[in-house]
């Protein structure tokens, strides 16, 4: 799985200092390098994960390292595994 876009909009409630929200899994065409150097079409189940948060309490900075290191996490764990 990959995740077709990071976005930073999600909707943040107020009582809360920080709002990670998800979409669904769904099967799309995109572009996949080649071991050969060339580039391809194909199709990959993707998502959008999307966080918004109180920049009173934390620094965008942290967000985005935060968003960043869960995006890494799906994309590369071993979900079977787990099942």
């Amino acid at each position: 799985m990959a995740l077709q876009s990071i976005d930073r909009n999600a909707n943040h409630q107020p009582a809360s200092s920080g709002d990670l929200s998800t979409d669904a899994i769904v099967r799309k065409p995109v572009v996949v390098a080649m071991p050969d150097g060339s580039e391809s079409i194909a199709i990959h189940p993707m998502g959008h994960l999307s966080m918004s948060w109180d920049h009173r309490a934390f620094d965008g900075a942290y967000a985005g390292r935060f968003l960043s290191r869960v995006k890494q996490i799906l994309e590369t764990q071993d979900w079977s595994a787990e099942l």
